[in-house]
């Protein structure tokens, strides 16, 4: 895998990054730099793509925001790491960011989309990702290699072991870690393992951790669904 980041804005390239040459964890680190007149009509568009010496570059993941959604979203962490003008100047700006912080940005601000404003208290969770089942089958036997990827507070945190052939896998695998009190995005993305290709998403499930638990309770016990509607669920305690 060759893996690239486009970075259009108003569907015109800004950001073009170079090929990290077979690496699944590239750190790309260009800088870019964009005037903006208008920041309420901008809409920013990440691509990462694999690139193809043969034939049409692969997408691999794409993400799109308007820049107001990005900018209040930053205003509330810290520091931000996007820069523009006074309001004065009529929402003229200047960005500069690299497409890495871009793509960590499109990640958060998805995990914490129509999240609700449920809160508990800091301290220790015990997270049980116990077994799945309903699970949609994607290899040519009918059935999936699934594995779980988690994410907490926009961070990968966890991933399990690859059960092979199967659409009711189980796991039995936990971790502890710490949470804060507010309002706290976790996400379990089940995903078929692939030895020659990249893994398939085969549905996730994404929840404010203190709608899943009791500040006294400190363990998630339930069947969730996973999105899209008819992947199936996973069993996490």
């Amino acid at each position: 895998m060759k893996p690239y980041v486009q970075i259009l804005i108003n569907g015109e390239e800004s950001i073009r990054t170079s090929s990290s040459w077979h690496r699944h964890n590239p750190v790309f680190e260009v800088p870019g730099e964009t005037a903006i007149l208008d920041k309420s009509e901008v809409l920013i568009r990440v691509e990462v793509k694999d690139r193809s010496t043969v034939h049409k570059d692969v997408e691999l993941s794409v993400w799109t925001s308007h820049l107001d959604e990005m900018l209040s979203f930053l205003a509330l962490s810290e520091g931000g790491g996007m820069h523009s003008r006074s309001a004065s100047e009529a929402g003229s700006g200047i960005i500069r960011k690299s497409s890495t912080d871009l793509a960590s940005i499109a990640t958060t601000i998805e995990d914490e989309k129509d999240l609700s404003d449920t809160a508990g208290v800091d301290g220790m969770l015990t997270v049980r990702i116990i077994e799945a089942r309903g699970l949609k089958g994607v290899d040519k036997s009918g059935t999936s290699d699934p594995y779980v990827r988690v994410r907490i507070d926009g961070h990968s945190v966890y991933k399990t072991k690859a059960i092979s052939k199967t659409l009711a896998p189980t796991w039995g695998e936990e971790f502890i870690i710490q949470i804060p009190g507010h309002p706290t995005p976790i996400r379990f993305k089940v995903k078929d393992f692939n030895k020659l290709s990249r893994a398939v998403d085969l549905g996730e499930s994404r929840y404010n951790i203190w709608d899943l638990i009791r500040p006294d309770q400190r363990q998630i016990d339930r069947w969730l669904p996973l999105d899209p509607v008819g992947s199936g669920e996973i069993h996490t305690n």
